[in-house]
């Protein structure tokens, strides 16, 4: 890989980062989780039938915030990088 393109790697990453921290995540978690506790109530049949995908939802969500929180780390470190940096 160039330089190049591991800079533009980075860009990306950090794009993505930003798109994702539009979304809060934490509140979509949440509101799957309600659908679990109140869907076998309320719809036994379609909660069933809806389950597996409801469990991949769950799991874009968990890495939805993963990622998010493994992002807002390395921005920290782009923002100490960039105040250690002397600009001439």
């Amino acid at each position: 890989m160039t330089r190049e393109e591991y800079d533009e790697a980075i860009n990306v990453i950090r794009t993505m980062a930003m798109l994702s921290s539009a979304i809060d995540w934490r509140a979509c978690m949440d509101a799957a989780t309600r659908a679990d506790a109140i869907g076998p109530i309320l719809d036994p049949t379609l909660y069933h039938k809806a389950m597996d995908t409801h469990e991949l939802i769950k799991r874009g969500l968990r890495a939805a915030l993963n990622f998010e929180t493994e992002m807002r780390a390395i921005e920290r470190v782009f923002q100490e990088n960039r105040k250690a940096v002397p600009h001439g």
